[in-house]
């Protein structure tokens, strides 16, 4: 974790007939490139532009779904180039991050947090950093299908799930001088647990996050609604972890 005041860091659907065109202009104009090294079922923040059209893509591999909150943009992919782009939508008040998964056509699924910026238009570029070698057309296994399916019930705050105990705790939980941690609910299931949690900046300054910070044995999966907080303002935090890696 960040603050502001003592250290400086950077900030963390067209119609098919505009597609082409848009591929186009993205190779043809100097846009800021963000390159995030991930592996399979991991979750990144990135930004994105408040006014123009941002895009992201796979290494070697092409974008096959997208599923996420999409409210104030417009996101399609281009079937041809294997790319996402993401269209502003006109009149919206552009601040709040948006949360997506996307899968490519390996069958690897990634979590982006992408955090609209007054920026330029924006290239995020995924590079796999996965381990094993993952043959071209497998499919999402039901094991990435389950814990990205945990990581929209906790987001969308759904008691109602078919093979997990939901348990309500609003228990605050020590961590940092400068966070206040509160576990809302848990997701127990007999492989996977997941944790949503409310994380509060309580202090005076900036505060700035990240998914790794979270990270530690057994979890599987950290996803934030919101990696930067003013003073007083809050996100929702989601962490998967193992079913053996703690109490049940």
């Amino acid at each position: 974790m960040y603050q502001a005041s003592s250290m400086k860091m950077p900030m963390r659907w067209l119609t098919n007939s505009l597609l082409i065109l848009l591929s186009s202009w993205f190779a043809g104009v100097t846009h800021a490139q963000q390159i995030l090294q991930m592996r399979d079922g991991e979750t990144q923040s990135a930004r994105i532009s408040q006014r123009e059209v941002s895009r992201i893509a796979v290494e070697g591999a092409r974008m096959k779904s997208v599923v996420g909150a999409r409210g104030d943009y417009d996101v399609q992919i281009d079937q041809d180039i294997g790319q996402v782009f993401l269209k502003p939508v006109s009149g919206a008040k552009l601040t709040r991050p948006i949360n997506l998964f996307v899968t490519d056509d390996v069958g690897r699924t990634y979590g982006l947090i992408l955090t609209p910026e007054d920026v330029p238009a924006q290239s995020v570029l995924i590079s796999s950093r996965n381990t094993k070698s993952v043959r071209r057309g497998q499919k999402e296994t039901p094991y990435q299908a389950a814990i990205r399916e945990l990581v929209r019930l906790m987001a969308t705050n759904n008691p109602d799930a078919h093979g997990f105990e939901v348990v309500d705790h609003m228990r605050e939980i020590p961590i940092w001088n400068e966070v206040k941690l509160t576990l809302e609910r848990t997701w127990l299931g007999d492989d996977l647990i997941g944790e949503r949690y409310v994380l509060m900046n309580i202090t005076a300054d900036e505060v700035r996050l990240a998914e790794q910070e979270f990270m530690r044995k057994g979890v599987l999966a950290v996803a934030i609604d919101k990696t930067i907080l003013g003073p007083r303002q809050a996100t929702g935090l989601y962490v998967v972890r193992e079913a053996s890696d703690g109490a049940r």
